[in-house]
């Protein structure tokens, strides 16, 4: 199994997958594009009697292709190569970020599985499709307004009774002069926000319903399967999002099931967008039903184990990726656990390493 995970350098999740898939008997090659083309090489060649071919060389002088997996982590910016004059560096890197996303498809063949496919991939971070894909799978959707017309967000908050909340299209970070970062966060609209027509030109965002909320649910899908956490945002006072408000979706998340019929539903959404793996963030509100908000072509999964053990996470992945189930089969390895990955060497030169560059 020749597995290729394109990612950012010190990524936690690279980091614990490698070796979780070393311990499964595959070894993976990673490719950090921001080590090229300062660090390996790569080509691709086609002509009127040769089919399309690409090679990689991740700087050990052993060209590969043919990879049978391929698992977009996150795909990084491009650095020059060192003594590049500066007047050229903006060209450099502009070529070789333009090669490396257009090189990418070539280096699997025709039964590669895509985690996911790049095209795929790029079009499933659309916010308006992943609402419209939702909405034909059968899920219920917030009322939803996109964009930065005044007339239009202030009649949608009246319309709403001021019950709308804002979300920006992508994390976005400020950085203060107290030396704090401040970061984008899902918000609740007052009326003294809306007063500045500039204000509300200026950037376009998403404005919704605000729905009230029993519990929330992250799914991540799996190819044919998914694995569920209950996220108990509530628990501690009324919260708009878990992700910011005081670390509730570490001290309040637990395992779930999901009913056989929701797994599906979210199974066959990403499906519909054309995705092998996401993270599907689920309103249950306080009379049962179900909302979609969200899902996040390349969200943050582990985090789901640390907070409860009973998720077997790091396996699932592992084993997804090295065999194309989740599920744990007949013959194969035996199982891996975050807290195993924690207490091994290779954790513990990675946190090393990742501190090292942190502080440089």
């Amino acid at each position: 199994m020749r597995i290729l995970i394109v990612a950012k350098k010190n990524d936690p999740h690279v980091a614990a997958v490698e070796w979780g898939l070393q311990q499964m008997g595959v070894q993976p090659s990673i490719w950090y594009w921001e080590d090229f083309p300062r660090v390996g090489q790569a080509s691709y060649s086609i002509g009127p009697d040769a089919a399309p071919a690409a090679s990689l060389d991740l700087g050990d002088g052993q060209p590969q292709g043919g990879f049978d997996v391929v698992w977009l982590r996150r795909m990084g910016k491009t650095t020059a190569m060192d003594g590049a004059h500066p007047d050229d560096l903006a060209v450099i890197e502009q070529a070789s970020e333009h090669f490396v996303r257009v090189v990418l498809p070539y280096l699997g063949h025709a039964g590669t599985r895509w985690i996911n496919e790049y095209y795929a991939n790029e079009a499933c971070e659309n916010k308006l499709r992943q609402l419209a894909l939702a909405r034909e799978c059968g899920f219920t959707i917030p009322d939803t307004l996109v964009g930065n017309s005044v007339d239009a967000v202030r009649a949608f908050f009246d319309k709403h009774d001021g019950r709308i909340i804002h979300k920006s299209f992508a994390p976005a970070t400020w950085n203060n002069a107290d030396g704090s970062r401040t970061a984008a966060r899902t918000s609740a609209v007052a009326r003294a926000h809306l007063q500045s027509d500039y204000a509300l030109r200026a950037c376009p965002g998403i404005y919704q319903q605000r729905i009230d909320k029993q519990h929330e649910l992250r799914v991540t899908v799996m190819g044919s399967a998914a694995i569920a956490a209950l996220i108990d945002s509530q628990r501690d006072g009324p919260a708009l999002d878990w992700r910011m408000d005081g670390g509730r979706g570490m001290s309040n998340l637990h395992a779930t099931t999901l009913p056989p019929g929701l797994e599906q539903q979210c199974v066959r959404y990403c499906a519909r967008l054309g995705v092998a793996f996401g993270c599907i963030d689920l309103i249950v509100t306080p009379a049962g039903g179900v909302v979609f908000l969200e899902i996040n072509r390349w969200g943050q999964f582990l985090f789901n184990e640390i907070a409860d053990p009973a998720i077997p996470m790091l396996d699932a992945f592992c084993r997804y990726l090295a065999f194309g189930d989740m599920r744990p089969q007949a013959g194969q390895p035996p199982a891996i656990s975050m807290a195993a990955w924690f207490a091994s060497d290779a954790c513990r030169n990675a946190q090393q390493a990742r501190t090292a560059v942190l502080a440089a």
